[in-house]
């Protein structure tokens, strides 16, 4: 696979400047950069390569649909009915994923599956435009397998793989007809793209383009078919060998976020309390009101709570689609995992409740995006402070060794205190980083040097 099999509205582009007609390239036109080379574009494709789920949210006409009717056309071949891998439906009250993908055997009596449950790619229109009762069947296609009311499952997608992608309008209570969609369905789609954001919306170039591109049409424009299917199968074989192995570092970054933002400094009120504080449950971000550690109402830890780990899940599976398709798209181009994977947690994070609701409501006027991106950059300003430390201890773990013994001299910092003499102790200063006593928790790296040293065989 090469990047230029898998552009999009960049075809139309291109042919377009070239004086070539854009007849036969596919639509959506969206060039803003992101990370390493990655438009915002590719942030989708890298979603349909690893076989995620994605959430494109948008105003109506930002182009969305657009997107992923593309990829239903030009990756996919269409629908299913017409020998392409895609099946497209529209959210609306009556719909029914059983007569989508069942028929009625009359010899049995009962429903089969009807071929098209082996769909690979799934286009869910206006998820929220069905009442929440029936979006209650979406989380069959999120999860892989539809179970039907009687208790009977089918599953979809072929060799391991399905990816979908759907869209909806949220807006901020202009849209009527539109439905509330639970928390549950929303951490079934480990992508969402908000278009009402600048961060995510096409460039003016791209806007300039697009009106030269074709004639004018405000419709949805059918892209040209193409059978795509089995290099995009290859590819999420491809992500996958890499998800298995993300890296020491890529790994140190999900521990951070995962298991650092456990922790809690919170006080319990009183001696008898026996309580300890936590960010479980109802009891966060209640108990960071009264802490003396949040007296701007800002501290790190007040702001985020761990991820659920389907959002972890997915946080992994996407860096390594990025880091996948970074190398496609320019294979000299080096990659810091740090980086990747915390706007890896950017992108998977931002919708899954993981935000202070209270900030993000008086602060950021449910700008989830906004928020996220703040906190995304102060934990990776944190554990920039504290990377060489990490790496360091986890790397001689590898190694078969503990080092944990740090010390500071004269505004150096040196491993080694416990091979001091008394006079040498004397003289300077024991340092223990991995300690909880701090807005994101570091005693977690302690953990991770015994398992490195198991997983070694050096201990």
């Amino acid at each position: 696979m090469n990047y230029e099999d898998l552009k999009l509205g960049e075809k139309a582009k291109e042919a377009f400047l070239g004086g070539k007609s854009t007849e036969d390239c596919p639509v959506y036109l969206n060039t803003r950069p992101v990370i390493y080379g990655l438009n915002v574009t590719d942030l989708v494709i890298a979603g349909v390569l690893a076989g995620m789920n994605t959430l494109l949210i948008g105003n109506t006409g930002c182009g969305k649909s657009q997107l992923a009717r593309d990829i239903h056309n030009y990756y996919f071949n269409g629908s299913k009915k017409n020998g392409g891998h895609g099946i497209s439906m529209e959210g609306d009250p009556d719909l029914s994923l059983k007569n989508i993908i069942t028929k009625i055997d009359m010899k049995k009596g009962e429903r089969v599956p009807n071929g098209n449950h082996e769909a690979l790619f799934w286009n869910l229109e206006e998820i929220n435009r069905t009442p929440s009762m029936i979006q209650n069947q979406f989380y069959g296609v999120g999860n892989g397998r539809v179970i039907f009311e009687d208790g009977t499952s089918v599953p979809i997608g072929r060799d391991n793989y399905r990816s979908s992608i759907a869209t909806a309008n949220f807006g901020n209570g202009e849209f009527q007809g539109t439905f509330e969609t639970d928390k549950a369905l929303l951490n079934r789609f480990g992508i969402v793209i908000d278009f009402d954001y600048e961060m995510f919306e096409p460039t003016l170039e791209d806007r300039m383009l697009i009106k030269r591109l074709r004639d004018a049409n405000p419709g949805i424009k059918e892209s040209p078919l193409r059978d795509f299917a089995d290099k995009i199968l290859k590819a999420y074989r491809q992500i996958s060998d890499i998800a298995i192995d993300p890296g020491l570092e890529a790994l140190a970054v999900a521990d951070y976020i995962q298991l650092g933002l456990r922790n809690c400094q919170g006080k319990t009120t009183s001696k008898d309390d026996k309580v300890e504080p936590t960010k479980k449950g109802k009891s966060w971000p209640i108990i960071c009101q009264d802490c003396s550690k949040n007296k701007n109402g800002k501290y790190l830890c007040s702001l985020v709570r761990e991820p659920q780990e389907r959002t972890m899940q997915s946080m992994m599976r996407y860096a390594s689609a990025l880091h996948y398709l970074v190398k496609i798209k320019n294979p000299d181009q080096e990659i810091d995992p740090v980086e990747l994977m915390f706007k890896a947690f950017e992108l998977t994070a931002a919708y899954q409740h993981v935000l202070n609701p209270a900030v993000l409501r008086q602060e950021y006027i449910e700008q989830n995006p906004e928020m996220m991106r703040y906190v995304v950059n102060e934990l990776k300003r944190d554990f920039r402070a504290n990377q060489d430390f990490i790496m360091t201890s986890l790397s001689g773990a590898e190694e078969g060794r503990r080092d944990l013994d740090y010390f500071e001299h004269e505004g150096k910092v040196n491993l080694g205190y416990d091979r001091l003499n008394d006079n040498g102790k004397s003289e300077v200063t024991k340092i223990n980083p991995f300690t909880d006593k701090r807005p994101v928790g570091l005693k977690w790296v302690n953990d991770s040097i015994d398992l490195n040293l198991k997983l070694n065989n050096k201990e």
